[in-house]
């Protein structure tokens, strides 16, 4: 068999799958293209060489993280006040690097098919999940635009979420996709002297159907059946809708605080078990600003309402101060009941990687923080209802989230500030996310951001009530939890690191082949 080269027809079809996967995620929302957005890809691998291979998924990737990620350009310009081409540039870097693990998927696709004797339907889902996996992992591990994500809004199909967690989704999606390229083959080489390299067989198809079948059946009975007894917490939701040019200016401080105060009075005269205002919404350092922080308290008690709220925290060191981001609880007598610090932080936004060999970088912008993370998830007690609360990026992390659900919480919260996101896509995909945590866990997730997106999604990744984007808002909502211990609850990642463990003993069986000389 000879190897063809790459032409502009392969180059066209690897464009097309990025084209496909970028408009099946929010906001767009065409999530059907997604299980056939890697056909075009399958196509233009077909009888090339590894290397080839490679630079084909690369370009797929390429278009995909650039089409998808292309907010962070405005993050890292507009409140990293850094000049354009510079962020530019930045985020080209960011896109080329993530495009290697698609580029490793088709490499691994055509080196598999060289030296594997299992169908492409075996393994080529197993190498997407487990880069997937990997790539959320490990080496500043980024998950975001997880290919399973894409279907937040399918719920029959993502209850499996609660044992495989969002990559069993990622694996559903692939294997679709493998099989119904191999119907796309025939027609495609119908006629021709030549053949695919994959003869078509109905045993991948109707394996697929199967599973296919059982993976929504399990869905549509999750969705209806709940476990344990059923409980109810009532909770309220605060957006301020601050700018981000204003959240620290003191001049705009006491306007802050009043429209807090005013939204969340609004609230409380809905009764609610919980007000719950976003990641540094407090426009002070709530530790040591004492007038500010006597005027909060008192203003709570007459609430009679316990606040939860973001604000940066300062724990004195005689090798000097150390900042978290924070989230404190105020219970309804306005006397503290628990702080929890951010363990996840943000890369080049909340502190810098490496910084001994990258110690050039906060000279170039204002916007990076310095802050340490946090030791361990904290679980407060909220009248009978434990909580847990995920303090913005760290919300895209299934295993952090899990801990905390592990460690007794009922119901959980997430505080976020996404003003950085402006109006882009990502408020959008950062909420979609928040659909799987409360899947995996089936636990009601209760979301407070700056600008929005705020709302409730309940056990079972119902969107029950949602903000606009950039307005003032509060929501009050009645949760109900059924004290679930989920698959994924108890084992965690079990599936991710089996897929991760399929694909290495699949590269070691062909390192051995080669090794050896094994036909």
């Amino acid at each position: 068999m000879m190897p063809r080269k790459i032409t502009l027809k392969d180059s066209l079809l690897a464009i097309l799958t990025g084209l496909l996967l970028v408009l099946s995620f929010p906001k767009w929302d065409n999530e059907w293209l997604a299980w056939i957005a890697f056909i075009p890809l399958f196509l233009a691998l077909e009888k090339k060489t590894p290397a080839r291979a490679f630079f084909l998924g690369w370009i797929s990737g390429f278009v995909f993280f650039f089409g998808s990620l292309n907010w962070i350009i405005t993050t890292i310009v507009t409140y990293g006040q850094i000049p354009w081409i510079i962020g530019f540039l930045a985020f080209l870097l960011m896109a080329l690097i993530l495009a290697c693990y698609t580029g490793a998927f088709a490499w691994g696709v055509t080196t598999c098919a060289l030296h594997l004797p299992l169908p492409r339907t075996v393994y080529a889902p197993v190498l997407w999940t487990a880069l997937e996996f990997i790539r959320g992992h490990f080496f500043l591990p980024f998950p975001w635009a997880s290919l399973g994500y894409s279907q937040y809004l399918q719920l029959p199909l993502i209850q499996i979420a609660d044992m495989t967690s969002v990559y069993g989704v990622s694996f559903l999606i692939l294997l679709v996709n493998t099989v119904l390229s191999e119907f796309v083959l025939i027609f495609y080489f119908h006629g021709k002297e030549e053949k695919p390299r994959f003869p078509f067989s109905w045993r991948p198809v109707i394996i697929t159907f199967f599973i296919v079948l059982g993976v929504l059946v399990y869905g549509k009975t999750k969705l209806v059946l709940a476990g344990g007894n059923e409980k109810t917490v009532r909770l309220s939701v605060i957006q301020g809708n601050i700018e981000q040019d204003k959240k620290w200016d003191e001049k705009y401080r006491n306007d802050t605080l009043a429209e807090y105060e005013r939204l969340s009075t609004e609230a409380a005269q809905n009764g609610s078990d919980l007000i719950i205002w976003p990641e540094t919404a407090v426009p002070f350092l709530y530790e040591r600003e004492l007038k500010y922080r006597e005027g909060l308290i008192q203003f709570v008690k007459t609430l009679h309402t316990p606040v939860l709220f973001g604000s940066p925290s300062i724990d004195p060191s005689p090798a000097g101060d150390k900042w978290f981001n924070s989230a404190y609880l105020l219970d309804s007598d306005g006397v503290p009941a628990g702080r929890y610090d951010k363990i996840n932080l943000v890369p080049f936004g909340e502190y810098v990687p490496f910084h001994p060999l990258l110690f050039f970088v906060n000279k170039l912008t204002d916007g990076i923080g310095d802050f340490k993370r946090g030791k361990e998830p904290t679980v407060f007690a909220l009248a009978g209802h434990p909580a847990g609360t995920l303090i913005c990026f760290e919300v895209i992390f299934p295993e952090l989230f899990r801990q905390f659900v592990d460690k007794g919480a009922v119901v959980m919260t997430t505080i976020t500030n996404d003003a950085w996101f402006g109006a882009t896509s990502a408020p959008y995909q950062h909420f979609s996310m928040v659909v799987f945590r409360a899947i995996e866990n089936r636990t009601p997730v209760a979301r407070a951001a700056n600008t929005g997106i705020s709302g409730f999604i309940d056990s079972r990744g119902r969107i029950l009530e949602t903000t606009r984007l950039f307005v003032p808002a509060q929501l009050t909502h009645e949760l109900k939890y059924y004290g679930e211990r989920t698959f994924y609850t108890r084992y965690g990642d079990v599936f991710g690191w089996s897929i991760v463990t399929a694909g290495l003993l699949m590269a070691g069986f062909i390192w051995w082949k080669r090794k050896n000389h094994v036909r």
